[in-house]
Parts: structure tokens; C-alpha cells; sequence
């Protein structure tokens, strides 16, 4: 899974232009007529998304969360991550609703009480004692109450980096439509910015599994615990990776500095972590709706999950096989890594169609 907002761009992106506009709130010290940025809370509900970012019942009962700002892109605005409206109530909460996993945390990693300042040492002994015990995995009942929490409480240092590279840019006036400064950050944006969802519109075909059977015999051969590849590190959070390496067995070669395995230190982000990897491939489609999701997934598609619904990838996983509808949904079956399987959405193991508080994601 191993999600941190951060990317690497394709040099296909035909990146838009950024057009800087006064900020909204005048009152606001903070911002000023060259920055293009508009502080003050987002109304989310004027905004024509389908389903209002963080808009998950999960979030609400971890206090609410709100998007505080937004940027200003060829004069339309593009907002930021979502943050949560109370960070210590959230982190209070948290260690409520996920108590057995936040203690077996605490312990596996010798933490102190869970806060909103060491809540990322968490999130990292979490995915640790994970790669070590799978049965505090995602068959835990407590984990997308933890992934749901994890999601929004790195915004704020996503929020934070955004904002000073928005700054850089218009600072140094390197302004140029084809600018790899502005490539990386309108891709750092949440995938339903306005910005970002005109690069996925015109993905093109160059970066796709060009060997589907290829792809679902490496799938088939590597997922489980025990028939990893050898020739490639295991993260402690291995998602990402495992959808690379499916990725390149169909035929699509490694492109350095852009999608490229390195080993543990030296593999691209867009090679080992979910977010990026979904930007730099393009998002084709997305839905709050599993029965919607399962009807579209083909085999040989990569899928994505935003655990709360903040504009980000937080896992993928590779469609092997498609079957008939079930009456709930369309049956579907999935090659992943964190939890390591291969099988059907109808399984035990399988739990993808019990996320019904995330976003369903198709990457290109």
C-alpha cells in the first residue's frame, strides 16, 4: 500500500499552464495577489464530484474533515487534501474504534500513547507488524477504521508541500506549460482536481500491459506468501511494488526516472508507492458504488483503493479474472500483495467488496 502524496511524471503529461489569480479571501494575511492560492474552507458540497471529497462515515465519526485551500490552475481552482477538522480528537478516536490494532502497534513498536504528532510512527510499525503477522491485515474488522485514519492524517504535511512548491514556482516564474516543476505538482494534486482529471482524459495508450496472459501468469505465480520473486525486495507495505512487477512481465519496460526498480532505496516512487503509481498510469475511472466497480473491472486491470476518499491511491491490486454477477456484485479475482493472495471477491480472503466507505479506482 505505502502511501505518501509524492510522485514522479510521465514526460508524455501535456501539463496545463498556470494562470495565477487573486485569492478569494482578501482578509486572509497569508495569501497574496502572486500566489494564486485561496485560503479558507471549501464548501465541498458546491463541488461537482459525484461524491464530496472525505465524504465517508468513517471520517465523520473520527470528527469530520474539511479541505482547507486551494490553488489556481489555467484560472480554475484545484483543491487541496482534506484534513481532519480535530487532529487530536481524530487520534483519540482512532485508538477507540481501532483499539486492537493501535495496542498491538503500540507494543510492536515500543510507541508512546497514539497523537496527532507520532500518529506516521504508527502508521509505519503498523505496516512492520503487518509484513510480519498478516492476521492484523485487512482481515482485521479493525483495519479500514486505521486505513481510513492514516489517510487524512497525512494531508496536512501533503498540504504543507504542495503549497511551498506552488510558492517556488510562481516565485522563480518558471511558468512554461511544459515545466517539470509544474508536472510534479499539478500530479501531487488529489486525482479529482480539475487539473489531473484532464491528464487522465488524455492518457494515452504507450504506458498500458500490452501481454495481458504474460501479466496473469506472473500474477498467478508470485502472489501468495512463499512464491515471491526473488529478484525483487519485498516492502514492508508490497502492494505497489508486486502491481510493477505484474506490470513489466506484460510487456511495458522500465523507464528511468519515471517507473524504474531500483532495490530498496533506489526504485522509483512510481515503481513501490500506490498514489503515484495511479498518477503517473492515469485513474480511468472511480466510484463510491462496489456493485458499480465490479461491473466495469476486466481482467487484466489494475484497481485502486482510496480508503478516505481524499483524492489519493492508498492500494492496488490486478484483476486476473472476471466472473458472472453474484447479486451484490460482479465477481472478480485479484492478485495482490499486503495481504499476499490470489483469489475471487466472493472468497473469505478477498475483501474488496467490503470497503464500502472508500472509492473504487481502475488505473489505466
Amino acid at each position: 500500500m505505502l502511501k505518501t502524496k509524492m510522485s514522479i511524471i510521465p514526460s508524455i503529461v501535456t501539463v496545463l499552464s498556470m494562470m495565477l489569480a487573486a485569492p478569494a479571501y482578501a482578509d486572509d494575511a497569508a495569501a497574496s495577489v502572486d500566489t494564486g492560492i485561496m485560503p479558507g474552507a471549501i464548501d465541498t458540497a458546491q463541488m461537482a464530484l459525484g461524491e464530496a471529497p472525505c465524504s465517508n462515515p468513517l471520517i465523520e465519526e473520527l470528527g469530520g474533515a474539511y479541505i482547507p485551500s486551494s490553488i489556481m490552475i489555467e484560472g480554475e481552482s484545484n483543491p487541496l487534501y482534506c484534513v481532519f477538522n480535530d487532529s487530536e480528537k481524530a487520534a483519540d478516536t482512532i485508538a477507540v474504534k481501532a483499539a486492537g490494532l493501535i495496542q498491538a502497534t503500540q507494543e510492536f513498536g515500543d510507541l508512546p500513547a497514539l497523537s496527532s504528532s507520532n500518529w506516521n510512527d504508527y502508521r509505519s510499525a503498523y505496516w512492520q507488524l503487518v509484513s510480519a503477522d498478516d492476521q492484523y491485515g485487512e482481515s482485521n474488522p479493525e483495519f479500514i477504521w486505521l486505513m481510513a485514519y492514516f489517510d487524512i492524517a497525512d494531508n496536512n504535511d501533503a498540504n504543507n508541500q504542495l503549497l511551498a512548491e506552488y510558492r517556488g514556482i510562481a516565485d522563480t516564474q518558471t511558468m512554461q506549460r511544459t515545466s517539470p516543476d509544474m508536472e510534479q505538482l499539478i500530479m501531487q494534486l488529489p486525482y479529482y482536481a480539475p487539473a489531473v482529471t484532464r491528464i487522465n482524459s488524455g492518457a494515452i495508450s504507450t504506458l498500458l500491459v500490452s501481454d495481458i496472459n504474460s501479466a496473469v501468469q506472473y500474477a498467478f505465480a508470485h502472489a501468495e506468501e512463499g512464491t515471491f520473486n526473488p529478484a525483487y525486495y519485498t516492502f514492508s507495505s508490497d502492494c505497489t511494488n508486486f502491481a510493477s512487477q505484474i506490470r513489466k512481465a506484460g510487456g511495458l519496460a522500465e523507464r528511468e526516472g519515471f517507473w524504474k526498480y531500483g532495490g530498496r532505496y533506489g526504485s522509483t516512487r512510481t515503481w513501490y508507492n500506490a498514489d503515484a503509481f495511479a498518477k503517473y498510469f492515469g485513474i480511468g475511472f472511480s466510484s463510491t458504488s462496489h456493485r458499480t466497480f465490479s461491473q466495469r473491472v476486466s481482467r487484466g486491470d489494475f484497481i485502486g483503493l482510496d480508503y478516505g476518499r481524499d483524492g489519493s491511491c492508498d492500494h492496488v491490486g490486478f484483476v486476473v479474472n472476471k466472473g458472472g454477477d453474484i447479486g451484490a456484485y460482479y465477481n472478480y479475482q485479484v492478485a495482490q500483495h499486503t495481504s499476499n493472495y490470489v483469489d475471487w471477491t466472493s472468497s473469505s480472503r478477498n475483501k474488496w467488496e467490503t470497503y464500502n466507505t472508500a472509492t473504487y479506482l481502475i488505473i489505466y
